[in-house]
């Protein structure tokens, strides 16, 4: 049983999974990012947490800073181990925002029980380990002014460097959709998840309401008359209706800004109440976010035994028609390969695996340098088998098995 089994038979609180999904994606990110064969000067990764909290609950439970930070140690540590092509020292740089005093009086008690302090201010504390090889910025102040304070340094020393941030608010009248865009333009390698608490917003986004109506706009990037339009469209739906409605909208915003965007929808009693956006400029972010993302749903629905049909067997349908509505009679593998990588669904395991079993059923023919190939699929030419080909193959196979059973030897 995989680690991510295990966590979910002892997860009680269906909003830690929001964590497990950080913990395995800031890791790959980080190795992905810096041990990039392209990536020849840019050794400091830049990561950024915009509502931190204290970093580790009274039961234990670690928050997302000491996860980065954990994470930050292990990479420190079995680096050594991996070879960097381009020779480069890795430097870590961790921001975390906090606004609530407490919790940020508990959080630099926790970063300094594992870090040396270089510097305390009366709202920023900053720290060190391994030489300064990982750096630590903890600010009291309010995500708003954090945040756009961040977008502008980054802008002017970061640019380069590639920078992670992930952003999970208590409510969402924090998070405009024109901050995110404006983090997206400060750099050019950007990668974010950004948690939507979308049963609050869900409850309060057909009130009538002008303070409401304006913080919705905010968010959503929404002018007048597409908050209008959006509120008629979700009254008297279904809540999976409702929820692909709003979520598409707020998808397709961020997509007219030529980003990549999936989302992962986080349950309790089979109702969404929160949903992970990951949002990138670059497809080996955004297909690590998929795989992640495929792997924690199908860990979930083994577990829970909600559905008959698993994750997998669902996604690999979906696929095999969206192959045959898009790209019959025929395509090419590295062609539909690109356009899998950019889907928000669709991973590249998949799709190998509904090429082999669809050429295993004679539903396709693959073939490499115009000869037909029973095992080749990169650079290969896929042809659908019509119909009545294969009714007459299957026919064979079936007359053959019928011969056969009637022998006596």
């Amino acid at each position: 049983m995989s680690n991510t089994e295990n966590f979910f038979e002892q997860a009680e609180n269906h909003s830690k999974i929001k964590h497990i999904v950080l913990e395995k994606f800031f890791l790959s990110w980080v190795n992905k990012v810096f041990y990039n064969k392209f990536n020849k000067f840019n050794n400091k990764l830049i990561v950024f947490d915009g509502f931190a909290g204290p970093g580790e609950y009274e039961n234990g439970d670690k928050c997302s800073p000491i996860i980065c930070l954990d994470t930050a140690f292990k990479v420190e540590i079995h680096g050594y181990k991996i070879n960097d092509t381009n020779n480069k020292k890795m430097k870590i740089l961790l921001l975390f925002c906090e606004k609530d005093k407490e919790k940020y009086n508990l959080l630099c008690k926790n970063i300094g029980n594992r870090l040396h302090l270089d510097c305390e201010k009366e709202t920023y504390k900053k720290y060190s380990a391994f030489n300064q090889n990982i750096e630590v910025g903890i600010s009291n102040k309010d995500f708003c002014k954090c945040f756009e304070a961040f977008t502008e340094k980054r802008k002017s020393v970061y640019e380069n460097n590639p920078c992670f941030a992930f952003i999970d608010p208590f409510g969402y009248k924090d998070v405009t959709l024109e901050s995110i865009i404006n983090f997206f333009k400060s750099g050019k390698k950007t990668d974010l998840i950004f948690n939507m608490m979308y049963e609050h917003f869900n409850r309060f986004i057909t009130v009538e309401n002008e303070h409401l109506n304006n913080t919705h706009k905010k968010f959503l990037g929404a002018t007048d008359e597409e908050l209008e339009e959006l509120q008629k469209n979700v009254l008297n739906v279904r809540s999976r209706e409702r929820i692909d409605i709003i979520t598409n909208f707020y998808k397709s915003k961020l997509e007219q800004e030529k980003l990549y965007v999936s989302k992962l929808e986080i349950k309790k009693e089979n109702k969404v109440k929160m949903i992970l956006f990951y949002i990138t400029k670059n497809l080996t972010g955004f297909n690590l976010f998929k795989k992640i993302k495929f792997d924690i749903e199908y860990s979930l629905e083994q577990n829970n035994q909600l559905l008959l049909m698993t994750c997998k067997d669902n996604l690999k349908n979906e696929l095999k028609i969206f192959l045959k509505e898009n790209f019959y009679p025929n395509f090419k593998f590295n062609d539909v390969l690109e356009i899998v990588k950019k889907h928000d669904i669709f991973i590249e395991e998949i799709y190998r695996n509904v090429l082999q079993e669809m050429r295993k059923n004679f539903e396709i023919e693959i073939y490499l340098n115009g000869k037909k190939d029973m095992k080749a699929l990169n650079n290969t030419e896929i042809k659908f088998v019509e119909r009545d080909k294969n009714e007459q193959k299957q026919n064979r196979m079936d007359r053959s098995n019928l011969e056969s059973n009637n022998r006596l030897f």
